[in-house]
Formats: structure tokens, sequence, C-alpha cells
């Protein structure tokens, strides 16, 4: 595991995973002796790595390109998208360009979430972690399957619901938290 924005404390182990199994920061000027050891070393009841684990290793770290047809349907697919845009959403779009937060309020069928999934996979494609959040379960859902058919570059690091990222991300509701709080209050 590389954790190249982290710093991990050298008595950090779990049982599936000893220290000399994460990367931090500080070792990215010898990632490639740490994932070295980490593919020869074996202290796991799994079987080594063997020469075609190896090169499929590497065809997924290089990526596999797209061939000619499905980079034809993606130019098509931003033509269309393109073209969907209305002329205040597009204003929008290009305002919002170089915020990282964005707060985008309007009634029903009035494109906020379109927005909101277009601002996401702009930011995303340039490289940008992006979480994608709302308090619905069922818009969270929606979000979800939209994003999931989009190439792997475009997709946001997290799509769900505002909760569940704090949830994942290891917080533990507090003594006085009243856990069930967005379940009463927020629509399903």
């Amino acid at each position: 595991m590389a954790l190249p924005a982290s710093r991990v404390d050298a008595g950090f182990a779990l049982p599936d995973c000893p220290r000399w199994l994460v990367a931090d920061r500080d070792q990215l000027d010898h990632l490639a002796a740490c994932l070295g050891e980490a593919l020869t070393r074996h202290e796991t009841q799994n079987r080594p790595a063997d020469a075609d684990d190896v090169a499929l290793l590497d065809e997924i770290l290089r990526g596999r390109g797209l061939p000619q047809q499905e980079v034809v349907a993606l130019a098509e697919e931003r033509d269309a998208l393109s073209e969907q845009l209305t002329h205040e959403q597009a204003v929008i779009i290009g305002a919002i360009t170089l915020l990282p937060r964005v707060e985008i309020r309007g009634g029903a069928g009035s494109g906020k979430t379109w927005l909101a999934l277009e601002q996401a996979r702009r930011l995303s494609r340039k490289g940008q972690r992006v979480a994608l959040t709302c308090y619905s379960r069922g818009l969270a859902e929606y979000l979800r399957r939209t994003v999931a058919t989009w190439p792997r570059r475009h997709k946001p690091a997290y799509v769900g619901e505002f909760l569940s990222l704090g949830r994942q991300w290891g917080a533990a509701p507090g003594s006085d938290d009243d856990s069930d709080y967005w379940e009463r209050r927020l629509p399903a």
C-alpha cells in the first residue's frame, strides 16, 4: 500500500498489514525498493508472486490504452454533453472553474445535480481529489450510479452521503452526538 500524502509511524502494524507492506511519503524516493521488498518478502500463507503476477501488475500500473472506438465514443459524448449546457449552466460552470467548493441553490429541475456532476467530473479529470456529497440517500445512489459509468480518471474519489464520508474516514459519533439525527431529519 502506498500513502504518498501521509506519514506512517515506524511501529505501525496490523495482523494482515505489517509496516513493510506500507510505503509512506518519506519513502517515495525509494518506492521501487519498497515494492520489490513487498513482492519478494514472504511472510504470509499466500503464494509468492510469480512472473505472470508481475506482468499483470505491470499491465495494471501502466494502464491499458483505449481502443480507437472508445476514444471516438468519448469525443462524441463530450460533444453531446456540451450541447446540453444551457447558457446559464455554461456561465455557472465557467465561473466556478477555479473554486474548490461550491454551493448551488435552485428549485427542482433547475440543473443543480447536473452542475454538481459536471464540476466533479471536470475537477477529477484535472487530477484533483473530489468528494461529491449530498444528504439524501436516494440522490447519493443516483450520483453513484451515474459516476459508475464514467471513465476511471473522471470519477471523484468519494461519491455518497455527507455523513457516510466522515464515518468512512473513521470518525466515531461523539458522546453527545445523536447517532440517528440524520436518519430522523433527512429524507430517504
